[in-house]
């Protein structure tokens, strides 16, 4: 595809940053050392290089990466390449998802608007972006299937916007669409066991002005690591119910006025009410109640709230993009467009929700110039945090670049093996030192 991308961003991203693997098919194998083979080493700390430890699935979009649930098979996913409606083909502008109990990797179809090129004639496409007008990426030019507006290719996008479920212990597996648990642009999706067994997973629409969506499983996990229990819980996000959220503060409204002041009850609290959307048979619980722990901002900037901390002491932060909850409950945000509005890079912040530093926001760490921060998890247990690192320096190009992360290679010299002196995204490990 290189030559035929358009935009700032599109030459260094299709092949110096992933060898254009897009416009072709690979195996799950590579003999580029800057893909390592990665395993937990006993007693070593972080994860480390392991030759020969099992690779995860490389995944293409090309390669098919079938729909369960409710939407496969529908009319709005059926095209004239598949009219089955179920093998979608490849999975992309994949952004946070989150981890399983059962040890599968969800990914959240995010910003698919940016690869497609529609007639902009329907509702759906306009709320998230689709429209007339040739894309950045130039995809329509090269895959007729892009061109949503072709006859036969106009539910194409309909088949990206969705959570995907990979297992890294079956690399031969192809990557499985959860339709049961909603289309839109997913940022984030952290999964919960319940005391009775059943599964729930929180997302988020990254859309401006949309909505936070819980999905709860018909059918109940079953414990243990065995193939069989490990078959059954990868079935788990095929069937069950989705609600989407409704806030309702309970303070007058007059007081509710923007300053960072908190009203007469002393807290931004409220209800909240799951409204069903599709509702698979299971019983749920109607309401809950509600709290706005944090405002972001510059602590300096009187608008902001930090549950109750003391703005002096806390971190400034701004564009949270997705979270993740450690073992003892607390909260980590991660962020991306904090440039735009403080001014700082993009991190990953820190905050207790409860006892006396509740809302004592830290910032844990930043991510490079022009990056995003990403999909982090969270292993306290084990004293170690992972985070995705995307795009990096994503404003340069090959005669400016903006960043030489993660290698980092100085001017001039020769770059090692797997380097490369410009950007490249990465996942990072920060680790405790114990010693």
């Amino acid at each position: 595809m290189l030559g035929l991308t358009r935009g700032k961003r599109s030459p260094v991203t299709c092949h110096l940053k992933c060898d254009g693997a897009c416009a072709r098919p690979a195996p799950n194998t590579s003999a580029n050392p800057t893909f390592r083979d990665v395993a937990r080493i006993p007693g070593a700390g972080p994860t480390a290089a392991a030759p020969g430890a099992p690779r995860p699935p490389a995944t293409m979009i090309s390669a098919p990466a079938p729909a369960d649930g409710p939407s496969a098979g529908a009319p709005m996913l059926r095209t004239k390449n598949d009219p089955s409606g179920i093998t979608v083909l490849g999975t992309f502008a994949n952004c946070s998802g989150g981890t399983t109990p059962w040890g599968t990797v969800l990914s959240g179809e995010e910003n698919f608007q940016g690869y497609f090129r529609t007639s902009g004639a329907f509702p759906p496409d306009k709320r998230y972006g689709l429209q007339d007008k040739a894309t950045t990426y130039g995809w329509e030019e090269v895959d007729a299937r892009f061109d949503a507006r072709g006859a036969g290719h106009e539910t194409e996008p309909n088949r990206f916007g969705w959570i995907v479920e990979l297992d890294p212990f079956r690399p031969d597996e192809p990557p499985v669409k959860h339709t049961a648990l909603g289309r839109f642009k997913h940022e984030g999706a952290n999964v919960m066991v319940g005391r009775s067994g059943h599964v729930a997973a929180y997302m988020g629409d990254d859309e401006r002005f949309d909505y936070v969506y819980r999905f709860v499983s018909r059918n109940r996990m079953r414990s243990g690591t065995g193939s069989g229990a490990r078959a059954h819980n990868k079935t788990l996000l095929s069937q069950g119910s989705l609600y989407v959220a409704r806030f309702t503060g309970n303070s007058p409204a007059d007081q509710i006025d923007g300053s960072g002041s908190l009203p007469a009850d002393g807290a931004f609290d409220g209800t909240g009410e799951w409204l069903p959307i599709v509702v698979d048979g299971f019983s749920h619980v109607p309401g809950f109640s509600a709290e706005q722990a944090l405002v972001c901002g510059d602590p300096a900037d009187p608008g902001t709230y930090f549950a109750g901390f003391p703005r002096d002491r806390v971190a400034p932060i701004s564009c949270p993009d997705n979270i993740a909850f450690d073992s003892r409950g607390d909260l980590w945000i991660a962020t991306d467009g904090a440039p735009s509005t403080l001014g700082h890079c993009d991190g990953l912040f820190h905050m207790p929700l409860s006892g006396r530093d509740r809302g004592h926001l830290r910032q844990f760490l930043a991510v490079p110039r022009e990056a995003e921060t990403c999909g982090p998890v969270i292993r306290d247990a084990e004293g170690t945090v992972l985070v995705a690192v995307q795009h990096p320096g994503e404003d340069g190009t090959f005669a400016d670049q903006h960043s030489f992360f993660p290698d980092y290679v100085a001017d001039g010299a020769a770059p090692a093996p797997g380097q490369w002196r410009g950007p490249r995204p990465s996942v990072v490990q920060v680790w405790r030192d114990r010693d």
